[in-house]
């Protein structure tokens, strides 16, 4: 192959995977940006809120990248059943890393209590990481079959 070929197939590849990069960090941008003519508090607040709720699902996230290279090696070794339970497994872990990050957004506005958070800035950041718990398991649903998409080379949308 030459070096213009491999550039190639490597921008198909990491092309789309940078979107979705961009795509996930932009949701926290447009969140500040719809409260950014509320007031400075609600600024604070969603952006707490928002840092809160990336900082309880990066665990998962982090976890599911394990996904791409189990399932690569079972399309290599051209094993569809390994595949099929790689992605099976992912979405089951999904489900029960979903239960821990519920757990850490509970409680949310005692933790920022402590964090010395402002009070009215930690309520609403607290009430935004609440509400935030209703898209944590698709969330990571996404994760894990994104994962396994790109190690079956289908990244595109």
């Amino acid at each position: 192959m030459t070096f213009r070929t491999e550039l190639r197939a490597m921008m198909r590849l990491a092309v789309p995977i940078v979107a979705v990069q961009l795509g996930q960090m932009l949701m926290g941008v447009v969140d500040t940006i719809m409260v950014g003519r509320v007031s400075a508090e609600a600024i604070a607040a969603v952006a707490l809120g928002n840092l809160y709720f990336f900082g309880a699902a990066i665990f998962g996230m982090g976890a599911l990248m394990a996904l791409d290279p189990v399932v690569a090696q079972a399309v290599g070794a051209g094993d569809t059943v390994a595949v099929a339970r790689g992605v099976q497994r992912g979405v089951v872990l999904s489900l029960g890393l979903s239960v821990v990050a519920t757990a850490l957004l509970l409680p949310a506005r005692p933790v920022l209590g402590l964090l010395h958070q402002p009070p009215a800035v930690a309520d609403v950041a607290a009430t935004f990481a609440r509400v935030e718990i209703a898209g944590i398991l698709p969330f990571h649903i996404f994760g894990a079959l994104r994962q396994s998409l790109q190690a079956l080379k289908r990244i595109a949308p």
